[in-house]
């Protein structure tokens, strides 16, 4: 799988609006588990790049655009966020980037 990891650190201001961002980006996750994953520095949301969701699709959701909009948003909030790829760390200002060329891959 080819997952990208997103974590957010406790330090960040604003958590509450964060938090609102990560639940309406996934409403599968509940308010205290995200709460919960950003106090013990997990994995907030894990996002694979070659999967899509089947009602996002149906719906013309592009599920990379959601992702990245998700991560300029946090980023807008002035959250500290960390991004990993195989265990390395991606640059945000990477990641369009690397979206992109996996959309032109498929």
């Amino acid at each position: 799988m080819d997952e990208i990891s997103l974590k957010i650190a406790k330090k960040s201001p604003r958590r509450l609006d964060i938090i609102k961002l990560v639940r309406a980006y996934d409403a599968s996750l509940s308010l205290g588990e995200i709460k919960d994953n950003i106090h013990n520095g997990n994995t907030v949301v894990g996002f694979d790049p070659y999967s899509g969701d089947l009602l996002d699709e149906k719906n013309g959701v592009d599920v990379r655009e959601k992702f990245l909009k998700l991560v300029n948003d946090l980023l807008g909030l002035g959250a500290d966020i960390t991004l990993e790829r195989y265990g390395d760390e991606l640059a945000p200002e990477n990641l369009g980037e690397l979206l992109r060329d996996i959309d032109e891959r498929n």
